[in-house]
């Protein structure tokens, strides 16, 4: 009879361990700015820089009720991480990442009237987000490891934020000290719905990929 140990070390051998570090985020264009000349390719250097970002936390609801007997939870409401979600990014040299925030908060709440644009049609500001968990499906070649599309991968978890749109632009200090240091923008997003992948493909219901022996 094997141990909780081995059967730990099995299962751990078998089904591997989903690391921090094995992911990408994906952001689209939204309409308001797609027009503004360079844009367009903003989405793949988005993802190649982003540094930091987690799942959204999921909430439920609940307040006291008693008919008879001791006084119970129940469930009346859901949402999915109150305040947004955090991405924190690599800067380029030339603060393409910094501008393309700045421009599209600016087609949020016009800076000079401080009125609010409507979410719809070409001045729609809100856009989807995927952040998604990925595993190394292909080893990198020798003398490869650290260059990038030379290894291969596989999504296996994903969740959507719908109608998403940056609420906070976190401050970039400056210093003439740091001499290695880089930049790192933080953007907070607002949300309006959050699909998680087993409501996109599997209606709602959520299936072992494999299942443990």
């Amino acid at each position: 009879m094997t141990s909780p140990l081995e059967r730990f070390i099995s299962q751990v051998n078998n089904l591997g361990l989903a690391k921090t570090n094995s992911f990408n985020v994906e952001i689209f264009t939204p309409p308001c700015i797609q027009d503004v000349t360079g844009t367009r390719k903003m989405p793949s250097l988005l993802t190649l820089f982003c540094q930091n970002a987690s799942f959204p936390a999921t909430n439920i609801g609940v307040r006291d009720l008693k008919i008879t007997g001791p006084t119970y939870k129940r469930p009346y409401s859901i949402d999915y991480g109150g305040e947004g979600i955090q991405l924190t990014f690599l800067v380029d040299r030339q603060m393409n990442i910094k501008s393309y925030f700045d421009l599209w908060m600016n087609k949020i709440i016009n800076p000079f009237e401080f009125t609010a644009y409507y979410d719809e049609k070409e001045t729609k500001y809100t856009t989807d987000i995927f952040i998604r968990q990925v595993t190394q499906t292909t080893p990198p070649p020798v003398g490869y490891e650290n260059l990038e599309g030379v290894v291969d991968e596989d999504e296996t978890y994903f969740v959507k934020l719908e109608d998403a749109f940056p609420r906070n632009i976190g401050l970039i200090e400056l210093d003439t000290t740091a001499q290695n240091s880089v930049h790192k923008l933080t953007v907070n997003f607002a949300y309006r719905k959050v699909r998680f992948q087993g409501d996109i493909y599997q209606e709602g219901s959520w299936l072992l990929t494999e299942s443990p022996q």
